[in-house]
C-alpha cells in the first residue's frame, strides 16, 4: 500500500499552524493572518480580490484577516486614486516592523523542516512539491473554468 502524500501535507500543514500561532502570539495575530502581512509587504496597495487570488483563500477570510490586521494596525486600506470603489492595502510602519520580526520567528521554522536533509535533497524535494502544486492549481482551474 502507498503512503498518502496528502496525509503527510495536511499533518505538515496543521502542525505548522500550531507553531506559527505559537511564534505570533505575543504579536497579536496567528497563523490565519501572517501570510497577509507577508504578501502586502511583497506587493504594497495589493487589492483584497488579488491577494485573494495570490494566497488561494476566499475573499470572505481574506476580509476577516484584513479586518484584524487593519485592528491590529498592522495593514491601512486606502482607495485607489483612479477608482475609489477599490480599496488598496499597505503595510503601516508598525506593520513593517512587525512583518521583520516575524520574518526573524518564521526562520526557526524554515530551519526545523530542513533539519536532517541536505541542499541537494531540498532541492530535490521543493522541485517536487512545486510540480505537485502546479498539477493540482491547473486542475481546480480546469474545474473551475
Amino acid at each position: 500500500m502507498n503512503p498518502s502524500i496528502g496525509k503527510y501535507f495536511s499533518s505538515i500543514y496543521r502542525t505548522q499552524c500550531v507553531y506559527i500561532n505559537h511564534l505570533c502570539k505575543d504579536l497579536g495575530f496567528g497563523s490565519s493572518q501572517y501570510i497577509y502581512l507577508l504578501k502586502i509587504e511583497e506587493f504594497p496597495g495589493i487589492t483584497q480580490k488579488d491577494l485573494s487570488n495570490l494566497v488561494l483563500i476566499d475573499k470572505a477570510n481574506t476580509n476577516r484577516a484584513l479586518k484584524k490586521l487593519n485592528e491590529l494596525g498592522l495593514v491601512i486600506m486606502k482607495s485607489d486614486e483612479n477608482d475609489l470603489r477599490v480599496k488598496r492595502n499597505y503595510l503601516t510602519d508598525k506593520g513593517t516592523a512587525i512583518v521583520k520580526e516575524l520574518r526573524k520567528r518564521l526562520d526557526t521554522l524554515s530551519k526545523l523542516f530542513r533539519q536532517g536533509t541536505t541542499d541537494e535533497e531540498m532541492q530535490i524535494f521543493l522541485k517536487v512539491v512545486q510540480q505537485m502544486e502546479d498539477n493540482i492549481i491547473s486542475a481546480v482551474k480546469e474545474e473551475n473554468g
